[in-house]
């Protein structure tokens, strides 16, 4: 099918290098091989460019901002780190606590809330910013039970 490709982000620059850069190279597009090829390609792409590993690309995506347990596993997974080496990344880092696992931490969903109002560059948040808010919280990996209850009682003091 062609075109399948299109989804995936950088493919088409990839296809392109193969087709340039490669002596011999299969004159038959990427695309027509179909998405799960593409992703594969994607994939053994990403890794052949970066001798890193998946402690080593955590450890960099660390020194520009904070993230939570479940957005580094979002991040290493997007960069094509197996399963196995993910978890064992981001039970290093929880060990030294470099990320936190949120999920039903109470205290570290209000810490967020404020980080939030403080990047708005609200003194109080507003009513209209709830959605955005719960969106930001569930990114971040809290229980959508507990962001739902959060933002419920937040909504009853702004009334």
């Amino acid at each position: 099918m062609p075109g399948s490709c299109l989804r995936f982000k950088n493919l088409i620059i990839i296809e392109l290098n193969i087709a340039r850069n490669s002596p011999g190279a299969s004159r038959t597009p990427i695309t027509d091989h179909g998405p799960r090829y593409c992703l594969e390609i994607y994939k053994k792409n990403m890794k052949s460019h970066s001798n890193k590993s998946a402690w080593e690309v955590a450890l960099k995506l660390l020194g520009g901002r904070d993230f939570s347990k479940s957005e580094m596993e979002e991040r290493l997974t997007r960069r094509g780190f197996d399963e196995i080496d993910i978890q064992q990344a981001v039970q290093k880092l929880l060990k030294y606590d470099y990320i936190t696992e949120t999920g039903n931490d109470e205290k570290k969903l209000r810490e967020m809330v404020e980080e939030y109002i403080r990047k708005k560059g609200a003194k109080n948040i507003e009513k209209k910013h709830l959605r955005s808010l719960e969106s930001f919280l569930i990114r971040k990996g809290f229980n959508i039970d507990l962001v739902q209850q959060y933002l419920e009682e937040l909504n009853e003091e702004l009334t």
